[in-house]
């Protein structure tokens, strides 16, 4: 429970194998049967009925997208899409846009009020259109490689565990980056200051991780020049 990503997402990896397997073994009609099951359940019931919904969590929501993923790649449907950015940010404005209607509903005891974020959570059929655009602009997205991008993106997943880590982000939200001192800064100001933020901290993080990825490398150096003296402790050929 410490990372819910992480949690959720070796969940899905334990489950990926039996996902692709039935989508390979379903036909067209059946797995079509199948999504709309699964999006009402997962996705549509918590959007319209505005309600934590029973029937999943987040290792099955992440199947769900990890399924939706496979099918796109299975059928090719990023070639029939046109204008996918365009068509995410529709979705994302559609959003702001309620959230900000529903913010003047001011009543704290009312529904409305209590969820009105809840067009953007992670079960939001809002929230799912928007990721498929995006997945699928990336899909047709030309190919390039970056020698910066690559070295900080490999530790994308180093940084997440340690800047969310439950030692760390209580020191660093709270000691290290005062978030009440930030508040009172100009909106302007405040928005350059939260970019410049996030960029600090991934790079720092990154490099721990490098520095982590550095120690690994010396360690499993050392680790096969034993190997090899214990194995061919004369130096000549292995018999």
């Amino acid at each position: 429970g410490a990372y819910w990503f992480l949690t959720a997402y070796i969940g899905m990896l334990l489950f990926s194998p039996c996902i692709v397997c039935i989508i390979d073994k379903l036909s067209d009609a059946q797995l079509k049967e199948f999504g709309v099951l699964a999006a009402i359940a997962i996705i549509f019931v918590p959007t319209l009925l505005v309600i934590i919904n029973p029937f999943s969590n987040t290792v099955m929501l992440f199947c769900f997208y990890y399924a939706i993923g496979v099918y796109i790649r299975k059928t090719a449907i990023e070639k029939r899409i046109k204008h996918p950015i365009l068509k995410a940010s529709c979705n994302i404005l559609i959003i702001y846009i309620i959230q900000i209607t529903l913010s003047f509903f001011k009543t704290p005891y009312t529904i409305v009020y209590r969820n009105r974020n809840w067009l953007s959570g992670n079960n939001s059929a809002m929230v799912l259109s928007a990721t498929i655009y995006i997945f699928i602009a990336f899909l047709q997205a030309e190919k390039f490689h970056n020698r910066i991008i690559n070295f900080f993106s490999a530790s994308a997943f180093g940084v997440y565990l340690i800047h969310d880590n439950s030692l760390v982000r209580d020191w660093l939200w709270s000691k290290c980056i005062s978030l009440h001192c930030i508040e009172t800064y100009t909106k302007s100001f405040l928005i350059m200051q939260l970019f410049a933020i996030a960029i600090i901290i991934y790079i720092s993080c990154a490099l721990i991780d490098k520095i982590r990825m550095f120690i690994f490398q010396i360690i499993s150096g050392v680790r096969k020049c034993i190997q090899q003296k214990i194995c061919n402790p004369t130096g000549g050929n292995p018999v």
